[in-house]
Order: C-alpha cells, then sequence, then structure tokens
C-alpha cells in the first residue's frame, strides 16, 4: 500500500532524537528484540559511531521519521562474507 509523501534516506546522526522518540512508543518497542529503554545517547552514539559494515536507513513521512531498516555485512569474517543481517522497525501507527 503506497504511502503519501514517504521517502526513503540514509540516516544521519542528528536523527537520534526522532529515533529515540520512535523507539519509545509503545506501538513500537515491544517488537523489537532491543533492551528496554535506551536513552537519547544511546541512539546517538548508535548512529554517529557506526562501523564501515552497517548501513542505516530511515523511512521519513512529512518530515517525520517513521520507520529505519538496519542493514550489517561482516566484510572481514571469512565464514560470513556473504551473510547480511537485516532489521528493521517502524511506526505503523504514525503512518496511514
Amino acid at each position: 500500500m503506497p504511502v503519501e509523501g514517504l521517502h526513503i534516506r540514509r540516516a544521519e546522526p542528528d536523527d537520534y532524537s526522532a529515533l529515540y522518540e520512535m523507539f519509545s512508543s509503545p506501538t513500537v518497542f515491544p517488537n523489537t528484540l532491543r533492551l528496554p529503554y535506551p536513552s537519547r545517547e544511546y541512539w546517538r552514539r548508535r548512529l554517529s559511531e557506526l562501523p564501515e559494515s552497517r548501513y542505516n536507513l530511515v523511512a521519513v513521512v512529512n518530515e517525520r521519521i517513521v520507520g529505519l531498516v538496519s542493514l550489517d555485512t561482516f566484510p572481514n569474517r571469512a565464514r560470513r562474507r556473504h551473510v547480511g543481517l537485516l532489521a528493521r522497525s517502524c511506526d505503523g501507527g504514525s503512518v496511514s
């Protein structure tokens, strides 16, 4: 189902506050495997101290972040070079 005004872009370090808010939502957090109540500082570090093998994209609707996709690769691990880890979360309550 198309969402009007949806666009995807690479996550920026300044997105940490919006992701903190999204993951604090009772409609988002219970559907993750994360430890509860991560701080704003956690999200700031997660976005600003990225390893070269991680790619983060955000979904934005009306200038509000409503989703995050992370792709982790393993280029330096011989037995896992062909493997990727994909994680996604979205705030379905804010997209209509």
